[in-house]
This record gives C-alpha cells, structure tokens and sequence, in this order.
C-alpha cells in the first residue's frame, strides 16, 4: 500500500526497528461491533474497541489501479453462543465494515491516525461449526462500493427491452400470441 494518508507519526514509527500492527473493525450492524485485533482493548475516537487478538482475522487488501471491486473476508472464530445467535438473526448483508491499520509504539501507546484499509459492505457471509473441536466460525466477506459496477441487473420481457441488446430481433412482438412452450425432453 502506498503512503496516502498516512500521517507523519505514522510513517516515522514505520521507519523505526519495532513496530506492532493493529486492526482496528468497525461493523455496522443492528448494534455496532467495535473490535480490534491488539492484545488489549483500544480505545480511539471515543470508541472502545474490544481485542480479539488471534480470533480475528482479515484477508489481505488489494489494490489496483483498474475499476474494481475489492473484497475481504473478515472471520471471528472461536465463537460464543451469543454470537451465534447474533448471526443467526442479524440481517448482515448491505451493512458497512470498516476496517483501519495502526501501529502501536514502545510504550504500548496508539500512533495517531490510524489509516482505513478497506470500507465496504457486506455481501456475503457463512457460519461453520467444528463438532469435534467444539468451535463456530462466521466470516463475513465484503465488497467495496465498485461491487455496484459488477452486478447484472434484472431485464424486462419487453420489446423495448429486446431492442436494446438485439435491434431488430421481433420476438417479444409476437410473444403474447405463443400457446405454449416446452422446455426439456418431450
């Protein structure tokens, strides 16, 4: 990732011997969830963030410099039952996930500015059950705002719609009059 946006605390703790990344998540659901992957609880922009250390997890971030969509699959593993519950009556899809990258220093304290990696939306998610280890996964996969770009939206059976993609083609001008049409094997 380049440097865009990142401050000048930011880049020089980078350019020190030790540094310690820490993600910070938002997820903007029914309730929002404020999660963080450090070892403690983070407290920034007046919000608390709960850690999760390694029970939580993000996939890696693309850039491009084409129009695309990015996606990232954000898991919560070693799940509790209230969490399964939640994920069992949440509507998660459409709800925005922010996810921000900071740094902490030598004496444990937050770099300022941490820098947002990936905003998006849900698009997807899954919940799987280990029965053998006793442990639940959910993750979550979301999308950038340019995953619009990528859908295929509903056509109509119209003529005017026909004409669109196949001028000339009359098929739609004499549908009404078609008794019936069979599909598969006779």
């Amino acid at each position: 990732m380049a440097n865009r946006g990142m401050s000048a605390a930011m880049l020089s703790e980078i350019a020190g011997q030790k540094i310690r990344i820490f993600h910070l998540l938002e997820l903007y659901f029914s309730t929002v969830g404020y999660l963080t992957t450090a070892r403690r609880n983070i407290v920034w922009n007046g919000n608390t963030y709960h850690a999760l250390g390694n029970w939580l997890s993000f996939g890696e971030v693309e850039e491009s410099t084409e129009i695309r969509s990015g996606t990232m699959n954000v898991t919560l593993s070693g799940v509790n039952q209230a969490n399964i519950q939640m994920a069992l009556t949440e509507n998660f899809i459409e709800r925005s996930v922010i996810v921000r990258r900071g740094f902490l220093n030598a004496t444990d304290q937050i770099v300022i500015d941490p820098l947002v990696i990936f905003d998006g939306r849900v698009d997807s998610w899954s919940l799987t059950e280990d029965v053998v280890q006793g442990t639940s996964t959910i993750v979550w996969q979301a999308a950038s705002h340019w995953i619009d770009f990528d859908r295929t939206y509903g056509r109509r059976c119209n003529s005017e719609d026909q004409q669109i993609f196949f001028p000339g083609d009359r098929f739609f001008e004499f549908a009404a009059q078609t008794d019936e049409i069979r599909w598969g094997r006779v």
